[in-house]
């Protein structure tokens, strides 16, 4: 029998130590109610959206609540401008939904800005006759997804 030297290898993993993570409930706005005075509609096309989008001001209030160390920290953030946007969309009868996404798909969607890695991000999406298309409520960036069929 003839012996054969063996390598063994040895895979160590380095933990490196975080800043401690801190969890403070968010006080957040109360959303009403929205009476609708007609049947929704989808957008019939890309530029009826961007029309609909250039008269929508959305108010660009910042909330903002001092944290332990003084520093003002804004309270208005991204799921406050998609949900308005919806808001403004239902009341004139228009139906935008409410999307998540990661960053990864984020960036390589939308180009008026980038989302650090790691983080999440709150936008709309609509459907235009067979196409679906992201909007990014703080800049109204319009950008494609994809084709349902």
């Amino acid at each position: 029998m003839v012996y054969k030297p063996v390598e063994k290898v040895i895979e160590t993993v380095v933990y490196e130590p975080v800043e401690k993570i801190v969890y403070k409930p968010v006080e957040k706005l109360v959303i009403k109610e929205i009476e609708v005075q007609r049947p929704l509609l989808q957008f019939e096309n890309l530029a009826e959206l961007k029309q609909w989008l250039s008269n929508v001001k959305l108010i660009d209030i910042h909330f903002s609540v001092v944290d332990e160390i003084g520093n003002s920290v804004p309270k208005f953030d991204c799921d406050d401008y998609a949900r308005r946007l919806q808001d403004w969309a239902l009341q004139e009868g228009y139906i935008i939904s409410f999307e998540v996404i990661r960053h990864t798909e984020y960036n390589s969607l939308f180009t008026q800005k980038k989302l650090p890695v790691g983080d999440i991000h709150a936008i709309n999406s609509v459907i235009i006759g067979n196409s679906v298309y992201y909007i990014e409520p703080q800049t109204q960036e319009i950008v494609f997804v994809a084709n349902l069929d």
